[in-house]
């Protein structure tokens, strides 16, 4: 939120209004945490990038915060206590529908928080994009915060337009210690969000590397082999596959996830770790034993060895060769035939790694 990033207003003035730029409205504006949560463009065929990008329309808008909002951005509690008791509305909202608890909450300003949920202020208040304070806390790592919040009624369950909870944005961001306070509130484990990745909370923390939060989840018994609910069929194991974070591929192991499951790219982890040359979680994979019959599967293209030829990751290469991957696989491509991991060894320019696939007996005669 964009509680962070006002302006310094002095605290005489009636009414604060200031032009809104664009990195102002995209601070702002709640978003992915990445442009491409489950990938890249080609990955995602249904994925829009421009759906999170600010409009011209709100990039136009002016934003307006009342002394009491600015106030409280600063975490001044006199103050705040001071325009309350001259009669300033605890419940002004800003142009963006903020009420002041919005903007002591997003900055961590506890005893703030508190005046105002004395004063009398609304718990669970909607900004217009739906973000209540425990939303603005819990995204930004707020942890006295949030329990206040909660001790005062918030609702742990409210979803923002983008159908996310707060624990979806704590475990998004690796606020572990707030994932758990969530957890220990009844929040659901399991709700898929829908900002256009359709992730659970555990999924949202793989995709990002955050190992405490993952353990957290799964400890309060998250689902391990939940598939993502935007078509991708991707569970938590792809996803911490596809970062490399090898921490988080052993727990989610641990906890039965099921390594083989493909996705709607007909990709298991196995392919996610190779493609991306995550040599580490190569082998945490394949000692799992798992997927020796589906070593040389291909998904809707290749296969594990075909993606780590074309990228050029010889460390990957080795050990799939050293797990018994066939080195004369041929596959289909669009509408060439034929194609082995030296063709893309080869034609990718990994001089080294065509060597290494010739002398472990890849056929050289082969070809599309």
């Amino acid at each position: 939120m964009l509680c962070c990033f006002l302006p310094k207003i002095g605290l005489n003035l009636t009414h604060v209004v200031i032009a809104a730029t664009p990195s102002d409205i995209e601070c702002f504006t709640p978003r992915p945490d990445d442009d491409f949560p489950l990938g890249s463009p080609s990955d995602n065929i249904d994925w829009r990038p421009d759906l999170w990008e600010p409009s011209e329309e709100a990039c136009s808008y002016v934003r307006s915060n009342t002394p009491l909002h600015e106030a409280a951005r600063s975490g001044n509690s006199s103050e705040v206590q001071l325009l309350l008791d001259t009669g300033h509305s605890y419940n002004q909202k800003n142009v963006f529908g903020q009420t002041p608890l919005h903007i002591a909450a997003a900055n961590g300003h506890h005893c703030v928080v508190q005046i105002l949920l004395e004063a009398g202020t609304g718990v669970d208040t909607l900004d217009d994009y739906s973000w209540t304070p425990l939303q603005c806390a819990s995204r930004n790592g707020h942890s006295s915060v949030v329990r206040k919040l909660l001790e005062w009624g918030a609702e742990v369950a409210q979803t923002d337009d983008f159908h996310r909870t707060p624990l979806h944005w704590a475990a998004a961001n690796g606020h572990e210690r707030i994932v758990r306070i969530l957890i220990s509130a009844g929040a659901n484990l399991d709700w898929h969000d829908g900002g256009g990745s359709g992730l659970t909370p555990l999924q949202l923390a793989a995709n990002s590397s955050h190992a405490a939060a993952v353990y957290e989840l799964l400890v309060a018994g998250a689902s391990t082999n939940l598939v993502d609910s935007w078509g991708l069929k991707r569970t938590a194991l792809h996803l911490a596959a596809k970062a490399g974070n090898e921490i988080i591929i052993q727990l989610l192991l641990d906890f039965h996830a099921r390594p083989c499951v493909r996705d709607s790219l007909e990709r298991t982890s196995l392919h996610w770790a190779a493609k991306n040359g995550h040599e580490a979680v190569v082998e945490k994979l394949l000692s799992t034993g798992r997927f020796n019959e589906s070593l040389n599967s291909p998904d809707v293209c290749w296969t594990p060895l075909h993606w780590a030829a074309m990228n050029g990751h010889e460390a990957v290469v080795k050990r799939l060769i050293f797990a018994g991957a066939d080195l004369d696989v041929e596959c289909d491509w669009i509408l060439r035939s034929g194609v082995t991991p030296l063709h893309l060894a080869a034609g990718g320019g990994h001089e080294g790694l065509a060597k290494r696939l010739v002398s472990a007996g890849a056929n050289i005669g082969s070809y599309y």
